[in-house]
């Protein structure tokens, strides 16, 4: 056990892993300010840092992945990228609601 996973409990490959997709992510989206390139960053790193493993077994318990670690730091790459996608989504429907605040009817 590596010191990093003794203190805060996350495998220190899963958290390079994240903040490499979130410096991908922050790459990709053309760097729109210092404080989003960050906040990707840190939301990669702790996503990768505490879904990785999970992720990782069920994808080797149900797809025909092979168990090594390389595939097991893909892994934390892509969960971390993935959630920065979805907060990224999220957060810009918030904003668009936000500027026109309507409930669903259900006058049809």
């Amino acid at each position: 056990m590596d010191p990093i996973e003794g203190f805060i409990g996350i495998k220190l490959t899963h958290l390079i892993a994240g903040v490499a997709g979130g410096t991908v992510r922050a790459f990709l989206s053309g760097f729109d300010d210092w404080i989003s390139a960050v906040a990707a960053v840190v939301v990669g790193s702790l996503t990768a840092g505490y879904l990785t493993t999970p992720v990782y077994k069920m994808a080797t318990a149900n797809f025909p992945v092979p168990a090594e670690a390389g595939t097991e730091h893909a892994v934390g790459f892509l969960v971390g990228l993935t959630a920065m996608m979805l907060c990224e989504g999220v957060m810009r429907a918030a904003r668009g609601w936000s500027k026109s605040p309507k409930l669903p009817s259900n006058n049809q």
